[in-house]
């Protein structure tokens, strides 16, 4: 089941690159959001114990939020605050993070 939503949030992910390259930032956003939602059904449903699932969540959660961040810079009227927003995200998950 968890690799099922996994699967679907990477494909709302990889759409939003595409549309990104392809200068859309207001629909790679929106699949980026798609996205988002699909990780936390994810991390919802996870199995106690499944680190690997963990790790790839994870990982995936933090990239899709520097998206949505890139995005919210890249929009017609910058949406600053929400790209603080989605970089504090990204920092709440990997505190490392030099990109955020």
């Amino acid at each position: 089941e968890v690799a099922t939503i996994l699967e679907k949030a990477m494909k709302y992910k990889d759409e939003g690159n595409d549309l990104y390259r392809e200068k859309c930032p207001e629909r790679a956003l929106g699949r980026y959001k798609k996205a988002s939602r699909a990780l936390r059904r994810a991390q919802n449903r996870k199995a106690s114990g499944a680190t690997h699932a963990d790790a790839s969540l994870t990982a995936t959660e933090a990239s899709v939020y520097l998206n949505i961040a890139a995005c919210r810079l890249n929009l017609e009227e910058p949406d600053l605050k929400g790209v603080v927003a989605a970089c504090e995200r990204v920092l709440a998950i990997d505190d490392k993070s030099v990109k955020a």
